[in-house]
């Protein structure tokens, strides 16, 4: 499929429901950032894909892909970000005291 010639209503359509690894690399890096949503919300991605949108820049398509039920890193993900919250209220609480 020549994704190159596809409009941008058939392009997020094909990054929530392919099925194709190839599909997938390409749409990872397309410059529209709701395509890259919206391939994070695919259920047929893999870790390697989801591993990837979780460093993108727009914190929205990190997020999808953080919660997309094939992350397999899902609880260390949210893991590291309590002890983050953690350590962030102690220094707001060492800082009014």
């Amino acid at each position: 499929m020549n994704l190159l010639i596809k409009n941008i209503a058939e392009l997020l359509d094909i990054a929530l429901k392919t099925t194709s690894f190839d599909e997938m690399l390409l749409l990872k890096n397309h410059s529209s950032m709701s395509i890259r949503r919206n391939l994070a919300r695919n259920s047929n991605l893999n870790q390697e894909i989801i591993n990837s949108l979780l460093y993108d820049p727009v914190e929205n398509v990190s997020y999808i892909a953080s919660i997309n039920p094939n992350n397999k890193n899902f609880e260390r993900t949210f893991a590291n970000l309590r002890q983050i919250g953690r350590a962030s209220c102690r220094e707001r609480v060492s800082l009014s005291v």
